[in-house]
């Protein structure tokens, strides 16, 4: 076992895991292991995905959508709402999508995307990056907001106007860091799509990154692969909220309302990632719990002013109120529902995920889902005594096979593959022959120095030791 094995492995236990159990696997092997049919998922929840397939993409993505969702299909969830750019959700939905990309091509890619982030998220939602990394070890990247929005929630920043796309042109044109092909790219998509009157017309930021994201993901290959498909988590969960509070005896509304049930789960959850700290549990938080610092949220996130700020619990003569952001909001049916309905509330990813589970949709994620997931949703189906039949999450989006041909010890980004052109079917049988294995040091040292700043590495770190094991060549293979 390698020093950097070790180093992850302390980290994210569950993703070094995946990678050591499945190291023969091909990314074509694993890709039919992702796209693998289920249980049928509530018709609560295809009906929610329907409605927002057909808001952003039209009547024919909503039929595909509760076509594939009816049979069992599955979903991709690692990605953050924005513009898509990461080099992990670049790849992750490749991967992801492998198993019949272009034989199944009217099957769509669906991807439950994360909206509850700031515009100043590492993953920058809000701009556009490169895969390479600056001395800070950071993906430098052009900004599409304003740095003044940046405490701003994705689900909450504005539209894209007109003088918007044309100062982010602006800022592309003088960057710095942007090799000339690179610079060449993202001009030609910003002045393409987003001074479009079909882009500029869209309602919200989040509308306008469906858009935009679908039109790209078309735009990587010369053959039409399936389409991709990105809807709102936080949309889908509030939605099936709005059903399941009503009746008493839903899991979900035993869950979040009746207090016996909430002072189990409250402690049994306290530091799991997705979930919150005891810091945030008052008189329920766990005996020698460390306070030292407060994280995550209870339930839900108050929202004020397109900020988000956590919750905390409030006995008051036994009642159990959440408390912040100005609200003192009951853990009660109706407040939920009306707090969630007036956009005062938004659900952590406990709350997320746990409506997904308990409607019956499989989903599959990076390299903290793999670990946070189970560790949320065992804990919760124990003490609601319910048996959830959704297959275990497993690891697409953090897997790194690509490199650009100038930066072979840097991941493909987006704006690395636009400045190379769209790529022809080949490559997709070429990555699909490439295993877990030749891509897990590569991978590793990715992971790491996403998770760790170069002020916390350890002393033995001495950076990326090995290439991803394909390069998208400059010939268009």
């Amino acid at each position: 076992m390698s020093e950097l094995f070790k180093l992850v492995e302390a980290t994210l236990p569950g993703a070094a895991d995946f990678l050591k159990r499945n190291a023969p696997l091909t990314l074509s092997e694993l890709s039919r292991k992702l796209n693998l049919k289920g249980k049928r998922p509530s018709e609560i929840l295809i009906k929610s995905c329907a409605r927002q397939a057909r808001l952003h993409y039209g009547s024919d993505a909503a039929l595909a959508i509760t076509e594939l969702l009816s049979s069992g299909g599955p979903v991709l969830s690692a990605n953050h709402h924005g513009l898509d750019s990461h080099p992990e959700m670049v790849q992750g939905r490749f991967i992801f999508a492998l198993d019949g990309l272009f034989e199944a091509a009217t099957e769509p890619i669906i991807v439950l995307a994360c909206s509850t982030i700031p515009l100043s998220n590492p993953t920058l939602p809000g701009a556009i990056m490169v895969g390479r990394r600056t001395a800070s070890g950071r993906h430098p990247a052009v900004r599409l907001f304003p740095r003044s929005l940046d405490h701003l929630m994705v689900s909450r920043a504005p539209n894209v106007s007109g003088p918007m796309a044309k100062e982010f042109i602006k800022r592309i044109k003088n960057s710095d860091f942007l090799k000339p092909l690179e610079k060449q790219a993202a001009i030609s998509l910003a002045e393409g799509s987003m001074l479009s009157s079909k882009f500029l017309s869209r309602e919200s930021f989040l509308s306008q990154a469906a858009l935009l994201n679908s039109e790209i993901w078309k735009s990587l290959f010369t053959s039409s692969p399936r389409p991709l498909i990105e809807l709102e988590l936080e949309k889908l969960t509030i939605d099936c909220l709005a059903s399941d509070l009503a009746l008493s005896d839903s899991p979900l509304a035993r869950a979040l309302t009746e207090p016996d049930i909430v002072k189990s789960l409250l402690p049994a959850l306290a530091g799991v990632r997705g979930a919150w700290s005891a810091s945030l549990l008052g008189q329920l938080a766990p005996p020698n719990a460390p306070m030292w610092r407060s994280t995550g949220t209870v339930f839900f996130w108050g929202v004020k002013n397109g900020r988000f700020f956590p919750m905390r619990i409030e006995l008051v003569k036994n009642s159990i109120y959440l408390s912040g952001a100005g609200f003192n909001i009951p853990l009660a049916p109706e407040p939920l529902v009306t707090a969630l309905s007036e956009g005062h509330l938004a659900p952590n990813l406990f709350v997320d995920y746990l409506v997904l589970a308990v409607h019956g949709l499989t989903a599959h994620g990076g390299v903290f889902m793999i670990d946070y997931l189970p560790a949320l949703l065992e804990p919760a189906a124990h003490i609601l005594e319910i048996k959830l039949e959704t297959a275990p999450p497993l690891l697409a989006a953090g897997l790194l096979p690509l490199s650009a041909p100038d930066e072979p010890l840097s991941p493909l980004g987006l704006l690395e593959w636009l400045s190379f052109g769209p790529r022809p079917p080949e490559l997709a049988r070429l990555l699909g022959d490439t295993t877990i294995e030749s891509l897990t040091p590569f991978s590793l040292g990715e992971w790491y120095q996403e998770e760790f700043p170069t002020s916390r590495r350890a002393s033995s770190w001495r950076g990326p030791v090995a290439p991803p094991p394909l390069t998208l060549s400059s010939n268009k293979t």
